[in-house]
């Protein structure tokens, strides 16, 4: 955690507007860490009390500690969010998936569901927005593999490759502008891990290698030659697969 000095008499009113606040070398800023283990339980098991009857409270909580410390469910377990999203998923299935695709498929069903549920205006847009996740996480995983990004993305080539991959599959693009208007950390599953830069990427590695591989699968395999079987050999060659 990082934390700056703010002497009382500074409010944030008082921040020059031309910059954002959390830039300012006088207001306080925290950095959260990645949750430990025994604060990941208290979040599940406050989050089945206010979230659940009585009698089925318990079954989550004890889903979720004989799976926690798997390796796929710890990488979508770090952050209260993520952790929201389980629970929900577990609320649902009351299991978690034993692989990491598998989890995967339910864990972005779950957050498209929450995310959707709260932004009316780009609701109509689902089915487009998961295509845009599986191009953006091949175009950033190839970047980051051949050693031209450490994973980021800057909002100006974002921008240029939601309007190039609209524009190619004969999309408005009108949804860009809206996605920008109603989401301004982070854009559905890319964050800005520091605030104000401008920067985003996915918050997980794991998620932008399932997207990166949803995209090879679903959209570049009809239009390439040989099987799935000798492109998954070529594949996993290379050091990110």
């Amino acid at each position: 955690m990082r934390s700056h000095s703010c002497p009382p008499s500074i409010l944030p009113s008082g921040v020059n507007d031309s910059r954002p606040i959390w830039n300012d070398p006088e207001f306080a800023v925290l950095e959260l860490g990645e949750l430990v283990p025994a604060l990941k339980m208290r979040y599940v098991e406050k989050w089945a009390v206010e979230s659940l009857p009585p009698d089925r409270r318990s079954q989550l909580v004890e889903a979720f500690e004989a799976e926690h410390d798997k390796p796929h469910v710890r990488e979508v377990s770090s952050s209260p969010m993520q952790l929201a999203i389980l629970c929900r998923l577990l609320d649902r299935r009351t299991v978690i998936p034993d692989q990491r695709t598998a989890l995967y498929d339910e864990y972005i069903n779950v957050f498209f569901d929450r995310e959707f549920e709260k932004s009316e205006a780009i609701r109509p847009y689902r089915p487009t927005l998961a295509k845009i996740h599986a191009y953006l996480g091949w175009w950033m995983h190839t970047e980051a593999e051949s050693g031209n990004s450490n994973g980021t993305i800057d909002v100006t080539t974002l921008r240029e490759l939601l309007h190039h991959f609209l524009t190619g599959i004969g999309q408005s693009t009108e949804m860009v502008d809206k996605l920008y208007t109603e989401l301004q950390a982070r854009v559905i599953c890319l964050v800005q891990r520091q605030q104000g830069s401008g920067l985003f990427e996915f918050e997980v590695q794991g998620i932008r290698e399932y997207f990166a591989a949803q995209y090879l699968t679903k959209e570049l395999a009809p239009t390439t030659s040989g099987t799935k079987g000798s492109r998954l050999s070529e594949a996993i060659r290379r050091p990110y697969w």
